[in-house]
């Protein structure tokens, strides 16, 4: 339904009913009714007086239900595989196994949001403004979870969690009057996201992150964000055997070993004593664009950013500890000696890295996006040939990164339980281009 009364008052309303064969039949329709009214105060006339500077203004608040279903179909279903064979007494049997574990309870995940906003033009129509509330509330999120080893198998799709985003989005634009051929669109937009697990499915932490190396580096639990680094705390570096007696460690420590916190007080070192610390999910998303053009140039820049979130440096730990991967630099050279007791690099060791807060960087960066220069000639003045327009123009794609991040690249999605690990991921390509279109 989609109704307006007298330009001023909007309604917009819908009822759907999807079913998706994906789920087993008792779960298999879902409702997802929406909502959302809208006033234009631009229109009213105790606002007449500001539409001089305030051309437009209008105010909205809308709440829904959407569902997703976004999973391979018949995941539900049990399927096993045949063709093997089991010994009974003294003979082989044929039989079967389970190829996966599966829940046979899967059912959609619903997506519940409300919103608030505000949206005008100023100025002449030269500015343009949005403002966003939103709380968004995911019941029964979908996400793939690890087992244990003990199951037989190492992962399975459940209904896992509750998550809950809410924040602020903030949009403005700029449109200056064209003088002398000038002309200058600035558009930026920047949000204020909170995330936070509010419920497990399954009860207890769901622990994801793998390192390749037996260990996992995040837990999502109830409290905290979703796939929150979960790390031991360090103190530096043992620098003498006489340290790594008198403080509690973990078998095989030796001086130029991290010195892992005992969190609890207990005397010992183990699960115990990790914390969740920070998480992948940035605090804050930012973009902007400009757009200036002057007689037949054309210059375009877009920039965007992520703030506020951390990355677990797996790279680090393959490089630094166990592994026979090429070294840093500072990893080789700075490493800690007994003529060289730092305690910012670990000694030589064939240990297996455990999940350290030592490895969590900052995640924030500020990316140089697109920049493009062009230069469209007219038609009367290249050389004479009938063409509509020619443009030659110079592009770099991804040309400057600010980070502090010293791994390759600080953008590490992943899924949402393990988002935020750099192992093997590639740097981000720079790409610059120079080109010439033609139309006739």
């Amino acid at each position: 339904i989609n109704y307006a009364f007298d330009e001023k008052y909007l309604l917009n309303a819908s009822l759907r009913r999807d079913g998706a064969s994906k789920f087993a039949a008792r779960n298999r329709w879902g409702w997802f009714p929406a909502i959302g009214i809208g006033w234009q105060l631009s229109r009213e006339d105790f606002f007449k007086n500001t539409l001089a500077v305030v051309n437009e203004l209008k105010l909205r608040i809308s709440y829904g239900l959407n569902g997703n279903d976004n999973i391979n179909p018949s995941q539900f279903a049990t399927q096993f595989q045949g063709g093997l064979l089991a010994p009974f007494g003294d003979q082989l049997q044929p039989g079967t196994i389970p190829v996966d574990i599966i829940d046979p309870d899967l059912k959609w995940e619903v997506a519940k949001e409300f919103d608030f906003g505000i949206e005008g033009l100023a100025f002449d129509r030269r500015l343009n403004f949005e403002i966003d509330l939103y709380n968004k509330l995911v019941n029964d999120a979908l996400y793939i979870v690890k087992l244990p080893a003990t199951t037989g198998d190492d992962e399975y799709l459940t209904n896992a969690a509750t998550i809950r985003n809410k924040g602020i989005e903030l949009s403005i634009g700029w449109t200056p009057k064209n003088k002398h051929r000038f002309t200058n669109i600035i558009q930026a937009n920047i949000t204020f996201n909170s995330n936070k697990v509010e419920n497990i499915g399954l009860g207890q932490a769901l622990s994801d992150g793998s390192l390749n190396n037996g260990w996992l580096a995040t837990q999502t639990l109830a409290g905290y964000e979703i796939g929150s680094f979960y790390v031991f705390k360090t103190d530096g570096l043992f620098q003498t055997q006489t340290e790594v007696d008198s403080y509690p460690h973990l078998i095989g420590t030796q001086p130029g070993d991290f010195k892992i916190l005992d969190v609890n007080g207990d005397g010992v070192i183990d699960a115990k004593d990790r914390i969740h610390e920070d998480s992948y999910q940035p605090k804050v998303y930012f973009g902007i664009s400009n757009n200036l053009s002057w007689k037949n140039w054309n210059l375009n820049i877009d920039i965007y950013s992520n703030l506020g979130n951390k990355v677990f440096n797996g790279k680090k730990t393959q490089r630094s500890l166990g592994s026979n991967f090429n070294m840093e630099y500072d990893e080789a050279n700075k490493r800690w000696q007994a003529s060289n007791p730092t305690n910012e690099y670990p000694r030589a060791s064939n240990r297996r890295s455990e999940p350290l807060d030592y490895y969590l960087e900052s995640g924030s960066f500020i990316r140089l996006n697109n920049v493009s220069l062009s230069y469209t000639f007219k038609k009367q003045d290249f050389l004479k040939i009938k063409t509509k327009n020619l443009r030659v123009f110079l592009t770099a794609q991804n040309a400057f990164t600010w980070k502090k991040y010293t791994g390759f690249t600080a953008e590490l999605p992943g899924k949402p339980l393990n988002s935020g690990i750099e192992l093997n991921a590639y740097p981000t390509n720079a790409v610059y281009m120079m080109g010439i279109q033609v139309g006739f």
